[in-house]
């Protein structure tokens, strides 16, 4: 129990620095949630006035607040909704840059731990669902239940018998949202897990749609895709009847509190306990209550839902950065690497086993081996994307551990077996990563220099 009390604590510790390190727009979530109390607390208005009206208090002051209540309650919930929207949308684009500048300083090791398809996941969705919690669900949740206990008291100065009935409606959808939101949560899991799997094999095949096309595998490949789209389909089926079943459950429960609520105002009424607008008013709060209470459901299986999204980004922000400055500065670049010893694997996988050599200062080396041999492991230790199980790399007398990442990667150039352009111009391609700034003439005299018959214009 104590682990999972730790593990548990560990992960909001994670998620509260995450919040932090995203610098969200707090004062925009604060005035947000601020403008829906005001909202609600224009709506606790309405029932108090129109009890007033049908008990007769026609007063000019009477009528005037209650259309002007009217009114500011229209305009300030078009605010609420803008507020709501354009919030969503800021703390999205903090976390999404946020996230993003995280993935860039991690060590290569981690990225690939994470997969490149679930980073990509975390930048778009994950953002998106958390700029909901900030922007839609805790302001209507904070505004709804203050608006919930506001009723009740208000209810309460009527009849503690209404008030009663009002309580035990609301208990039992409250309680039937915290169950529905267990069971919902679950099979919205498994649907999640299947639709990603069915991402991951759609993006798969088009990534090697020619290999598939070589080997005329493409009816298999068709077979298995519609395997996966029909367990997805299945499954979310599931989960939709699990959702609405419990959606119009909630929305009996709401109607049994109708017409108990009327059938008991209307006796109140009869006997001289209560007025006609006391009545009409307690049914108002009553009816507005409902619809609040009839949201939580629906929140409360969004922040179950959002628990995964919660920890996966909270898991990103809590990994550690690739330090670039830490360590000796590297001042002199005519040293041999030399290998000493070796080993190095990924996971169970052993790709190199106590290797020793050297690469000398000038000249060119080539490494040559069969497919697997682990060439390209080698230029990652070199480049210092991994760190050796067993051994060490020396430059000179140091490890090269021990020089500032900055440094030492300054003196690489890298060209990976599957070049791929970024989305710039040639130009940009060309210089990328150079801190000098080169002319046009001086670009052009390189590329000449490399490939004697490229034609530069």
């Amino acid at each position: 129990m104590s682990k999972l009390f730790q593990r548990k604590e560990a992960s909001w510790k994670a998620f509260f620095h995450l919040l932090h390190e995203a610098h969200l727009p707090w004062l925009f979530i604060g005035i947000t949630i601020s403008v829906s109390l005001i909202s609600s607390s224009l709506g606790l208005l309405l029932p108090d006035y129109t009890e007033r009206i049908i008990d007769g208090d026609y007063g000019n002051r009477v009528m005037a607040t209650f259309i002007g209540v009217i009114i500011l309650t229209a305009v300030v919930d078009f605010l609420v909704s803008f507020l709501q929207y354009s919030l969503n949308a800021r703390v999205a684009k903090h976390l999404r840059e946020y996230i993003f500048g995280k993935i860039l300083r991690l060590p290569i090791v981690e990225i690939e731990k994470n997969g490149s398809k679930e980073l990509i996941s975390r930048l778009t969705t994950d953002s998106s669902a958390v700029g909901s919690l900030f922007s839609e669900i805790l302001p209507n949740m904070i505004s709804g239940g203050y608006y919930i206990v506001s009723s009740l008291v208000m209810i309460g100065k009527y009849s503690w018998k209404l008030g009663i009935i009002a309580i035990s409606v609301g208990v039992v959808q409250l309680g039937l949202a915290f169950f529905s939101g267990r069971v919902v949560f679950k099979f919205n899991h498994k649907t999640q897990t299947k639709l990603s799997y069915l991402t991951e094999v759609v993006s798969e095949v088009m990534n090697h749609i020619s290999l598939i096309k070589v080997f005329l595998t493409e009816k298999s490949e068709q077979e298995r895709a519609q395997n996966l789209s029909s367990d997805y389909y299945q499954t979310s089926f599931k989960a939709q009847m699990v959702t609405n079943t419990f959606t119009y459950l909630s929305q009996f429960v709401t109607l049994l509190g109708s017409l108990f609520t009327i059938i008991a105002g209307g006796i109140m009424v009869t006997q001289n306990v209560i007025s006609k607008g006391e009545w009409v008013a307690y049914f108002m709060f009553y009816y507005y209550m409902s619809q609040y209470l009839e949201m939580f459901p629906y929140y409360w299986d969004e922040l179950k839902g959002l628990q995964g999204t919660v920890n996966r980004l909270s898991n990103i922000s809590s990994q550690s950065e690739e330090n670039l400055d830490e360590g000796i500065a590297l001042l002199n670049n005519e040293n041999a690497i030399s290998f000493e010893q070796v080993s190095f694997g990924y996971g169970e996988k052993t790709v190199l086993e106590n290797i020793s050599f050297s690469i000398p200062e000038t000249g060119i080396t080539a490494l040559v081996g069969k497919n697997g041999a682990g060439k390209s492991t080698i230029l990652g230790l070199i480049e210092r994307f991994y760190s050796p199980n067993l051994g060490k790399i020396t430059y000179g007398q140091h490890n090269v551990a021990d020089f500032k990442l900055s440094d030492w990667r300054k003196n690489f150039a890298w060209v990976p077996q599957n070049i791929r352009l970024t989305e710039k111009t040639i130009r940009e391609n060309l210089l990328y990563g150079c801190t000098k700034n080169y002319s046009d003439d001086e670009i052009i005299f390189y590329c000449q220099k490399t490939t004697k018959n490229l034609i530069v214009r």
